[in-house]
């Protein structure tokens, strides 16, 4: 230390100390991003959280949301209404957080064990069984039709639908003139096919054969013997190719769907999870209100912990255990006696998820918070078949700290704003918030900082990002014009490390913060600890003044240092603002 030359003061973290177990702790900043530096000559900086500004009114608390890419709308579940943009389109029972899940052709809601379906057409539906049996009438559809004397001779053009469809057939009736034999069927390829001699003057066909196969892509052709049997004019036979269905009744198995307790939906189908169990299901690729007709369950079998979550990753299926994440790959097969996924046995990774939204997919991986079940809890990136724990020790301990069944309750979000790549963790009455590109925690508060931030389910709609609210019925949209949450002045908190500065005389404690030319801080304090638990005493600093942008706030006189010294700044500001560097002058 030398006296006279001003110290840097670090604020991305912090050290405290937990009076309780005597450890030494970080402190994190509260509503502020770190913004690493764009060039290496340069220093980084924090800056403030946006604020939220109120969008609107609606039925309750936010309870889930989803961007439906199929119509670029955002859908909310809020009270017991599901919202689609700004508008009510259905009502949703119970009052818990939902899953929600979404396809070209619908929206789906899990709650209170259900999985609610609302369709584009405005309908809203249960996953439910088939019914026990379907009457199928059949039909008759003509394909191609023509006569001999028009030009046709018959050949018919197979596609894939007609093949998959049912029979075809093909019905050949003699012409000459202005006699007309009898109608001749043919309905199977490769076989000869004759009729009797008729009465003189009808015309018959005999040694009639269509040849081919039944391949997509393929043609059918006809050969066949005209008998004129004395009638005048030339042969006139009418083609026609017809699509057989016949009437048919089916049986359908009737599954025991269970609880429904997560839903992602991925390749046609929705996936949902069967609470209790290590039994996950999916839809019919016909009909995303049913389940597949024949084998609509898999088990995830690495471990025997039950399932607790589900989502789509990239065309697979993710399935969250307690302690363990196992991930399954379309099997390709059209087999009704093959099920649909099946396991990737190398992605198998040993972390599970506390709840079904403890999870959130975050750059190609998901950010979770791991199970009690497996151990220790903390927060990890899971991809590439390996799990990355990113969480700090405090963060650590304050899960440790939750009880297991508050833990299940907590909600993993990602989103981007300005260069910043988010994930937001919350459980319990806590909010932390890890940026992928500082590779730096924060924590989110609202009030004096001892309240979690109100906004959740944060999406981008357009080009601004929308929130929901977990005290108030209503939305808001986050600004960066804006450090204020609904009007009300939002918290800024920066930590020091504890420095060991033995017999020092501290001068000039500057904080470098910015808000711009007239805009100022509400308020900026500053408070001293010497054993990093207790901040006893807060001095307000000068703030910037009007036309004064340049006026950095200081505390000319910061007094004596015994042995440890650390610092907390706490700015109140309705207006976004920058903190650069904080430093003190040693005497």
């Amino acid at each position: 230390m030398v006296n006279g030359k001003p110290i840097t003061l670090p604020l991305t973290r912090g050290t405290g100390k937990n009076p309780l177990i005597a450890r030494y702790i970080t402190l994190l900043p509260v509503n502020m991003l770190a913004v690493p530096p764009k060039l290496v000559t340069a220093n980084g900086f924090l800056h403030s959280f946006p604020g939220i500004e109120k969008k609107a009114d609606v039925d309750g608390v936010s309870r889930g949301a989803l961007l439906n890419v199929a119509d670029s709308l955002v859908y909310r579940v809020c009270g017991a209404k599901l919202y689609k943009g700004p508008e009510a389109v259905a009502d949703i029972p119970n009052t818990d957080r939902v899953s929600m899940a979404s396809s070209n052709q619908s929206v789906a809601v899990a709650t209170g064990g259900l999985m609610i379906i609302r369709k584009s057409d405005g309908s809203t539906v249960n996953l439910d069984n088939w019914p026990p049996s379907q009457y199928f009438p059949g039909s008759a559809e003509i394909l191609q039709s023509g006569s001999k004397g028009a030009g046709y001779d018959g050949t018919l053009q197979l596609t894939q639908s007609m093949v998959d469809k049912g029979r075809i057939k093909l019905t050949l009736t003699p012409e000459a003139g202005a006699a007309t034999g009898a109608a001749l069927d043919l309905d199977k390829i490769q076989q000869y096919y004759d009729q009797e001699p008729a009465s003189a003057g009808t015309p018959y066909i005999t040694d009639a054969y269509i040849s081919g196969f039944d391949i997509s892509g393929t043609s059918l052709t006809v050969s066949y013997t005209f008998n004129a049997n004395g009638a005048e004019g030339d042969d006139n036979t009418q083609f026609v190719w017809q699509q057989v269905v016949e009437p048919t009744s089916l049986e359908n198995a009737q599954y025991d769907i269970g609880e429904v307790a997560d839903i992602c939906h991925a390749n046609g189908r929705y996936a949902w999870v069967k609470k209790g169990t290590n039994l996950w299901g999916v839809t019919d690729i016909d009909d995303e209100t049913k389940p597949d007709r024949y084998r609509p369950f898999m088990t995830a079998e690495a471990y025997a912990d039950p399932i607790i979550g589900i989502a789509e990753i990239g065309g697979d299926v993710a399935v969250f255990g307690t302690v363990s994440t196992e991930f399954f790959t379309l099997t390709g097969s059209s087999s009704t006696t093959t099920t649909v996924y099946r396991s990737q046995k190398a992605m198998l990774i040993n972390v599970g998820i506390a709840g079904p939204h403890c999870k959130a997919l975050a750059d190609g991986k998901f950010a979770v918070i791991s199970n009690p079940a497996g151990g220790r809890p903390s927060v990890y990136l899971l991809g590439d078949g390996r799990a990355t724990e990113i969480a700090t020790p405090e963060i650590t301990d304050a899960l440790t700290a939750t009880d297991a069944d508050e833990l299940a309750k907590g909600v993993v979000q990602f989103f981007r704003y300005a260069e910043h790549a988010l994930i937001v963790v919350r459980f319990a009455s806590s909010v932390y918030c890890y940026d992928l590109v500082s590779k730096s925690w924060c924590q989110l508060a609202a009030g004096n900082g001892d309240e979690p931030h109100p906004a959740i389910d944060v999406l981008q709609e357009g080009v601004a990002l929308t929130a929901g609210d977990i005290r108030y019925p209503r939305t808001g949209t986050l600004r960066d014009t804006t450090a204020a949450q609904y009007g009300e002045t939002q918290p800024h908190i920066l930590y020091s490390p504890l420095m060991n500065m033995p017999g020092a005389r501290l001068f000039n404690l500057q904080l470098e913060v910015a808000t711009g030319l007239t805009r100022q801080p509400e308020h900026i304090a500053v408070a001293a600890t010497t054993d990093g638990a207790i901040f006893p005493r807060e001095v307000t600093v000068r703030n910037d003044e009007p036309q004064r942008y340049d006026l950095i706030p200081c505390l000319n006189r910061v007094g004596f240092v015994k042995h440890n010294i650390g610092f907390r700044f706490r700015i109140l500001s309705t207006t976004p603002l920058t903190v650069n560097s904080a430093s003190v002058r040693p005497g």
